[in-house]
């Protein structure tokens, strides 16, 4: 039963990895910040505003699952290790700070290279919100995992 709530616990972290972005991509699309009366948006009868969003919404899964593999596979691990009573999952916190850090330097490079001299800034600001918000993430799917994991625990343990 133990090898299974690991890969449960894997699975859910690795939806979740796609599942949120998207449900956030959707309520974003679906509030209207244009308050002006200049603008006119048509709607055709029987094509719901969700239809258009399709290719955008695809596309984006896309790109979000290298990453949900990689939550699923380090979810696995760790939910391995919290079972085993060897790890509580603090590190894997920390190891999505560090992917969100990473992957605002990837973005930022191209400036890196060209302008070296004023990118310090831009990797202070837009590195450290990256890792801010990949510790929210990694917080986020260790509370998942320790939910799942309790959640699925025998009567008999």
């Amino acid at each position: 039963m133990q090898g299974r709530s690991e890969r449960v616990a894997a699975v859910v972290n690795g939806v979740l990895v796609v599942l949120l972005p998207l449900a956030l991509l959707v309520a974003g699309n679906s509030i209207n910040f244009d308050q002006s009366d200049a603008s006119v948006t048509a709607n055709v009868p029987g094509s719901p505003r969700l239809l258009a969003m399709v290719p955008s919404l695809t596309r984006m899964t896309f790109v979000l699952l290298p990453f949900a593999l990689l939550a699923g596979w380090r979810t696995w691990v760790y939910a391995r290790r919290w079972c085993d009573r060897q790890d509580r999952g603090w590190w894997a916190v920390w190891e999505a700070g560090a992917c969100g850090f990473i992957l605002a330097l990837l973005y930022l490079a191209p400036g890196i290279v060209t302008r070296p001299a004023e990118a310090p800034p831009y990797v202070i600001v837009y590195g450290g919100a990256a890792l801010v918000l990949g510790v929210l993430a990694g917080l986020l799917l260790r509370t998942t995992a320790i939910l799942v994991l309790e959640l699925r625990k025998s009567p008999t343990a």
